[in-house]
């Protein structure tokens, strides 16, 4: 016998009206329990990052500290890193009950410790002699103009330092 999508949604209608109000209970605690259970396992987004890179150190971080973390979108920026922007980064995942411990070891600060653990060599400024220095490319936008203007890379970028105390660029020395 083929019974229609119609009957055979009344027929379903009946034997549901005729499951006892415990069974319904039930069916709905079991709902209710199965949706807590979704909600600790759902991963959260943390941190967003531009380059892959960055969110492989964070992970790494993480695991380190017994953390499990997963990286989202990474393989597809890595193909196509004009997407970067248009999908909000790589991002950095972890577990909802983990979010704010993860949040807490991401937000530390340990160049301190690392800086006394293998020293500091950055190089004094030679305006001021101050070793709050970064390195820095001379010439890096200019370069870049160039190459837009007459699609030839033209202009030399030089390496360099930036002093953060007395805001002086100065060339480093070639070797």
């Amino acid at each position: 016998m083929i019974i229609s999508g119609a009957d055979w949604f009344k027929q379903g209608a009946v034997r549901d009206s005729r499951r006892s109000v415990d069974e319904m209970h039930a069916m709905l605690e079991s709902a209710e329990t199965y949706q807590r259970d979704q909600e600790v396992s759902m991963l959260v987004t943390i941190a967003r990052y531009t380059y892959p890179y960055e969110a492989q150190i964070a992970r790494a971080l993480l695991d380190s500290e017994g953390i499990e973390a997963f990286i989202a979108d990474e393989q597809t920026i890595n193909m196509q890193w004009l997407y970067s922007d248009a999908l909000g980064g790589v991002r950095l995942q972890v577990l909802a009950e983990d979010r704010e411990r993860a949040l807490r070891l991401l937000q530390e600060d340990r160049e301190t410790a690392l800086v006394e653990q293998e020293g500091d060599d950055r190089p004094a400024c030679p305006v001021c002699g101050s070793r709050d220095t970064e390195y820095y490319q001379i010439g890096r936008r200019w370069a870049f103009l160039v190459f837009l203007a007459i699609d030839f890379p033209l202009y030399r970028v030089r390496d360099g330092i930036r002093c953060h105390a007395c805001g002086a660029i100065t060339e480093l020395p070639s070797s």
